[in-house]
C-alpha cells in the first residue's frame, strides 16, 4: 500500500515587488519533489508572519488570504487522503495541477476500461464522467 505524505509551505516571493506587495506562493513537496504555484494574492513583508508562513491578522484582506490558504491546505489533505485510500501514488505536480485547475487525465484505453469496470462494480451503474 502506498502512503503519500506532503509538506505545504506558503512564502513571499521577494524577487519582484508589485504595488500590493510580494506575491504569495505555495510550495508542495511530495517524495522530495517540489512544485510551486502563485496563489493569486500579494502581501507586504511587514504584514507577513514568517514563523507561521501566513499573513498577520492585521493585514488588509487577512480573512480572504487566510481563507484561501486554508482552502488550499484542505484540498491538499483531501487529495492525499483519497489517494492513500485508493492506493494511488501522487506527485507534487499532480496536486499542483489539481489545485490550479490544469489537471489532465492521461488514460490508456486499457486503464480507462479498468476504471469504468471498477466504478461499475462499486456503484452498480456506469460512471457519468471520469
Amino acid at each position: 500500500m502506498i502512503i503519500n505524505t506532503c509538506t505545504v509551505k506558503f512564502y513571499l516571493d521577494q524577487t519582484t515587488i508589485k504595488h500590493d506587495g510580494y506575491r504569495i506562493y505555495c510550495r508542495l513537496i511530495v517524495a522530495r519533489k517540489k512544485a510551486e504555484f502563485y496563489t493569486g494574492f500579494q502581501c507586504h513583508y511587514h504584514d507577513w508572519d514568517s514563523k507561521l508562513n501566513q499573513p498577520k491578522p492585521k493585514c488588509p484582506d487577512a480573512l480572504i488570504k487566510l481563507g484561501e490558504i486554508g482552502r488550499i491546505q484542505s484540498v491538499v489533505n483531501n487529495t492525499l487522503n483519497d489517494a492513500n485510500r485508493e492506493g494511488r501514488a501522487l506527485s507534487a505536480k499532480d496536486i499542483k495541477e489539481y489545485i490550479t485547475g490544469n489537471r489532465t487525465n492521461h488514460y490508456t484505453l486499457l486503464s480507462l476500461g479498468e476504471e469504468v469496470i471498477k466504478h461499475y462494480e462499486k456503484n452498480k451503474k456506469a460512471p457519468a464522467h471520469l
